[in-house]
């Protein structure tokens, strides 16, 4: 939420930012993180898939991508009525050296909002969400390892063992 919140405060001609995370079973981008202009409205059923809409492009390239006017890109998938009128869009890859984790995105209802150095500042944010994904799953995955050995350690101690040596 920080990251998002930090697109939308530094970069002042965005009127939201959202984080799509890739779901690596499913292949599937989904909004999990909104803020902004139109926040209770922004995230919608619309998943994305890797090459499919503009956030799919940038998943599969690994590249920015600034839309100047989302009404002239074909590739420009528009949401399912949320009320919030898209008119500018940049998305930026969230990975790291090895995996894509998903995307960041700041948007705009007025079409040419975004400069090169909005696309630059919106990459670093980027590369700070991937940090922060990272940490949250390494974080998850050593909480889950630690119940399995707790578990496992609570089953041994109605255990007798009896080691003998020949």
């Amino acid at each position: 939420q920080q990251i998002v919140d930090a697109a939308t405060l530094l970069i002042s001609r965005a009127g939201g930012a959202v984080i799509h995370v890739l779901d690596e079973r499913e292949q599937f981008l989904q909004a999990i993180t909104v803020a902004g202009s139109g926040r209770e409205r922004v995230i919608s059923p619309l998943n994305f898939r890797p090459g499919v809409g503009i956030a799919g492009l940038v998943l599969l390239r690994g590249e920015t991508i600034y839309v100047p006017d989302v009404r002239l890109d074909p590739n420009y998938v528009p949401g399912t009525g949320n009320g919030y009128r898209i008119c500018s869009l940049a998305v930026t890859p969230v990975m790291t050296s090895d995996r894509k984790l998903g995307t960041l995105s700041i948007h705009s209802d007025r079409p040419g909002a975004f400069t090169a150095d909005d696309e630059r500042l919106l990459s670093l944010l980027g590369m700070q969400a991937a940090l922060a994904l990272e940490k949250a799953q390494w974080f998850d995955a050593t909480q889950r390892r630690l119940a399995e050995v707790n578990a496992l350690y609570k089953i041994t101690q109605g255990m007798r063992v009896n080691f003998t040596v020949t």
